[in-house]
């Protein structure tokens, strides 16, 4: 396993995470690869229509910018593509519908929410903007393309699979790379095995503590089962990350655990705040008070945001 390439290409995805959502990436993106800068220039914007939820319909309505198209001087092009607060309300749902996948057929069937998202897809912020599929196929690069790497953090790692086999099954992009982190299943079986037949150069990274790489569970029978697309690379954060839901799934603990894996200084790849594991609660006496009713002290926990990187 190539924990500095996970690394890279994780970077490059919380550089997307880092734009907000009605803006756009800047003309360049450098992000470090074994010590040494590599700079992207960035080619298009991919925005699309935001997860919908049963708690939140409307929120299909919103158009945000989710990711970026980019290739650097050695003509490597990379798609990178963010995640959204939108999984954690898809999470408690528990509504794991399933549809044709619909680009490519007899490909089984993929999560309807992520479906969704993924037809929005488009470079650009206007509806009539093309697909992402199609502007890629379409679009001029600098420079020849040595190679192209799909990435995505959460909802991302959804759309990132789904782009991923449309590019491979359906452009003259044959040979494409992904790598994704903290995936939820994006299709069945069928999805899984039609998947890995096109995409053979695949890394799903999962933290082994974050639900959300165990949804939608395995065991539906509505169509068939969801399952996810090899190959794995499993993650355990031990006691090294504080024991919470939001902390397991965020993307710069994803970060902290490859910079741990690869024996790089994990302080460069710093964990939120609130994500640091805390010390033990400890109660004590105060030496001055005999009576049997003496005050004690606890320590107290930060309070957990909510944000995903």
């Amino acid at each position: 396993m190539d924990w500095q390439a996970a690394i890279h290409y994780a970077r490059l995805v919380k550089a997307a995470a880092d734009i907000a959502p009605d803006a756009e990436c800047g003309t360049n993106v450098t992000v470090p690869m074994q010590g040494a800068p590599i700079s992207y220039a960035v080619l298009g914007n991919i925005f699309a229509n935001d997860l919908a939820t049963e708690s939140n319909d409307a929120r299909r309505e919103l158009v945000v910018s989710i990711g970026y198209v980019a290739q650097d001087d050695a003509g490597n092009v990379v798609v990178a593509i963010r995640g959204t607060h939108g999984i954690h309300e898809w999470l408690h749902d528990f509504r794991y519908f399933a549809v044709p996948c619909p680009f490519l057929p007899d490909a089984g069937h993929t999560e309807d929410g992520f479906t969704e998202v993924y037809m929005s897809l488009r470079v650009g912020s206007h509806e009539d903007s093309p697909r992402v599929r199609d502007a890629i196929a379409a679009m001029s690069f600098p420079q020849p393309v040595k190679s192209l790497t799909i990435c995505g953090h959460s909802l991302g790692a959804a759309l990132a699979t789904l782009l991923a086999l449309d590019l491979a099954a359906n452009t003259q992009y044959k040979d494409v790379s992904l790598f994704t982190y903290a995936s939820p299943r994006t299709g069945d079986s069928r999805f899984a095995e039609v998947f890995n037949q096109y995409v053979p150069k695949t890394i799903r990274i999962a933290n082994q503590s974050d639900l959300i790489t165990e949804v939608p569970p395995d065991f539906l029978g509505r169509i068939s089962q969801y399952r996810h697309v090899e190959a794995t690379a499993v993650l355990d954060p031990g006691d090294a990350v504080g024991k919470h839901i939001l902390c397991m799934h965020h993307l710069t603990t994803y970060l902290y655990l490859m910079a741990a894996k690869a024996g790089l200084n994990v302080e460069e790849y710093p964990l939120r705040v609130e994500c640091c594991p805390q010390p033990k609660k400890m109660s004590f006496t105060l030496p001055h008070d005999p009576s049997p009713n003496q005050e004690r002290i606890d320590a107290s926990e930060p309070p957990m945001d909510s944000a995903l990187t």
